[in-house]
């Protein structure tokens, strides 16, 4: 994870660019190199209001807890948008959400074909994929993310890479591939991924995260924790999660029972992922209590016991 970015400030500008809603486990880093691919496109567009207001709707009816007039409203708001793959995106994430996984993934498909291949619909279906469990489909759109970025250099490298790396993680295949993207993902960041504070720093627990988990993987668990814990420390101090005296992590009340709410259960989500992961490495290593501490504080900041599905 990099920085953090919030959801917009409403649905509406959501069609200027690609949705800022990283999936529960996804890095929200790289929602703002998508943002950089898709804003000078629609620049040059004229603005069609009637479309957004069509967009804005969905998201109230949503809100609403109204699916049917949801799905209508984003239909009506891709009539003015027909070539938007972010609205297909959108139509592909409600899908997967309400439980409809096969047509979410043919959506997804749909958003590829609409935009021609191109690059910025090949991760927005990575991201499908990788929501409903298809890692190997998803490593394949993320290679080409991959590619396309050692090329144009957008997006950067190093986010393209530790993309790469952890869902080539979660389908637990290609560790040692994984092992080399992510270990170059790391050497790529900047300076100021080392100084506390700063939405590199936050970065680099992220990538941190990949790591360990990929050292876990591959039987390498004492190395993992050293990962782990320092991404925990990152990613915490930046969410604001503190240590009492007694060592328990006291969950801040803005990621308090906020389950099913986008940004802030993103968030927590986020610091979630990283504490399953080294209860794992943990475990492995004997280190019971430590472990179910670790799996207790992730419990708490996503109400309910983690498990591989939080990723």
């Amino acid at each position: 994870m990099s920085q953090l970015n919030d959801m917009p400030s409403s649905p509406q500008s959501r069609l200027d660019a690609p949705p800022n809603r990283p999936s529960p486990r996804f890095r929200p880093a790289f929602w703002l190199i998508i943002f950089g691919i898709v804003l000078p496109f629609a620049i040059l567009q004229a603005p069609r209001e009637i479309g957004r207001w069509h967009f804005a709707n969905a998201f109230r009816c949503r809100a609403k807890d109204d699916p049917a007039a949801a799905y209508e409203a984003l239909e009506r708001a891709r009539y003015w948008f027909p070539d938007s793959p972010q609205l297909l995106l959108q139509k592909a994430e409600w899908k997967l959400k309400d439980g409809e996984r096969e047509e979410a993934i043919a959506v997804a498909g749909e958003a590829v074909a609409h935009s021609k291949n191109s690059i910025t619909a090949n991760y927005l279906r990575g991201e499908v994929l990788f929501n409903a469990g298809e890692f190997s489909k998803a490593v394949e759109d993320f290679k080409k993310v991959e590619e396309f970025s050692r090329r144009s250099g957008v997006p950067p490298l190093q986010d393209a890479l530790n993309q790469l790396a952890y869902a080539r993680a979660l389908h637990k295949s290609d560790l040692d591939e994984a092992l080399k993207n992510i270990n170059e993902a790391l050497e790529l960041l900047p300076t100021a991924a080392d100084k506390p504070g700063t939405q590199e720093h936050y970065v680099k627990g992220l990538f941190l995260d990949t790591r360990g988990y990929i050292y876990h993987l591959q039987g390498e668990n004492e190395p993992a924790v050293k990962d782990l814990t320092e991404a925990i420390e990152r990613v915490e101090a930046y969410l604001g999660i503190k240590a009492e005296n007694a060592g328990e992590k006291v969950i801040p009340p803005a990621l308090r029972g906020l389950i099913g709410t986008s940004s802030a259960d993103t968030k927590a989500r986020a610091a979630a992922v990283i504490r399953y992961h080294r209860s794992l490495a943990l475990a492995a290593l004997d280190r019971t209590a430590e472990a179910e501490k670790d799996r207790a504080t992730a419990r708490q900041l996503i109400g309910r016991e983690p498990d591989d599905t939080l990723f």
